[in-house]
């Protein structure tokens, strides 16, 4: 007799095992980002009555995580329903990318959701037509930051541009994926090429990076004509010489340009004496007469738009020339500018000192 109520207790308390049944309401996605939220309805039914512990845990990259726990106590016939919200955070999934899957559990049962994957990636639209631009010039970048899953990101985007006298930097946020940073090439940015690093992420509340995405892409900066310079070789000039000038054209950075310029040499009474086309860097070149009165001359240069102007001095030439025209000491002033000065003249063998005033 013992024995048959044995054997039958052992056969009500399988049939309360195997009567008992976890439902999943709803599979997961395929994909989600960290940072996003996981439903999964489940249904609980019983055809005998049952008392368990039911609870659910993510396991991924072998790890696994308890997110709900719930006692449950129902009649035969009866069903209770769950709605359990699980936050992706880098701490549940096991701080690495990878495959999950959701385990529910009921006494010794389970039963497992279908596999989906969860990613930390933040994929950059930006649509950049324009990759050459002018010291100075404005610049906007728009674009839209969608995560991996497909949902919209709501975070920051970083932009970096590193050259020689200083780095862009800036930051601003995304909102439901759109981004938007305008900003100004520095005005002396030396002209070349350069690399634009732009990223894009989120965070958690406790300030923590959870998605993130990353873009290059490469811009150049234009040289453009600034300064024009004028260069003398002398600025006081010799008459009886060549005066020496040359052109040098400079860029946004102070860097040299090469191209040519046309000089115009004038006088004191701007009366054009000569006009040549030079390159830049090259001299050019005009004598001065050595009979040439003491002024200041100009020259002109004008180079892509550009145009300067400079002085140089023609010396006073100071200048005598003497001779013994029939034992006579004839002085002649050969100078341009008026003598006034005492000669030393040896005669046999003592020197005799002769002031000299002349025009």
């Amino acid at each position: 007799m013992r024995k048959i109520i044995t054997l039958l207790v052992l056969a009500i308390f399988l049939t309360s095992v195997v009567s008992a049944e976890i439902l999943i309401q709803t599979q997961p996605k395929a994909l989600y980002n960290i940072g996003d939220t996981v439903e999964i309805p489940v249904k609980i039914t019983t055809l005998a009555g049952l008392q368990q512990t039911f609870s659910m845990h993510l396991i991924c990259n072998n790890q696994q995580k308890d997110y709900f726990m719930n006692d449950i106590n129902l009649m035969a016939g009866e069903e209770e329903s769950f709605s359990p919200v699980l936050i992706l955070t880098k701490a549940k999934v096991g701080g690495l990318n990878g495959d999950c899957v959701i385990k529910a559990v009921l006494g010794n049962d389970y039963i497992l959701t279908t596999e989906f994957s969860v990613s930390d990636f933040i994929t950059i639209d930006f649509p950049m037509e324009k990759v050459e631009f002018n010291p100075g010039e404005s610049v906007l970048i728009q674009g839209i930051a969608t995560k991996e899953s497909g949902e919209l990101v709501n975070g920051f985007i970083e932009l970096s541009i590193v050259n020689d006298l200083e780095n862009i930097n800036l930051i601003d946020t995304v909102s439901d994926g759109d981004f938007s940073i305008n900003f100004s090439i520095p005005k002396t940015m030396p002209a070349k090429p350069y690399l634009a690093k732009i990223k894009v992420y989120e965070k958690d509340t406790t300030g923590e990076i959870t998605n993130n995405g990353f873009m290059d892409y490469n811009i150049a900066i234009k040289q453009v004509p600034t300064n024009l310079e004028i260069l003398f070789e002398e600025s006081d000039v010799e008459p009886g010489t060549s005066m020496k000038v040359k052109t040098i054209l400079h860029d946004q950075a102070g860097e040299a340009i090469k191209s040519v310029s046309i000089m115009t040499v004038k006088d004191e009474n701007n009366q054009i004496l000569t006009q040549e086309e030079k390159s830049t860097g090259e001299f050019l070149e005009y004598p001065i007469s050595y009979k040439e009165p003491p002024a200041e001359w100009k020259i002109f240069a004008v180079s892509n738009q550009l145009t300067n102007e400079a002085s140089f001095k023609i010396k006073e030439k100071e200048e005598i020339r003497a001779e013994l025209v029939n034992r006579t000491l004839v002085v002649t002033n050969i100078g341009y500018v008026p003598y006034n000065h005492t000669l030393s003249v040896k005669i046999a063998d003592k020197f005799e000192e002769l002031p000299v005033t002349m025009g």
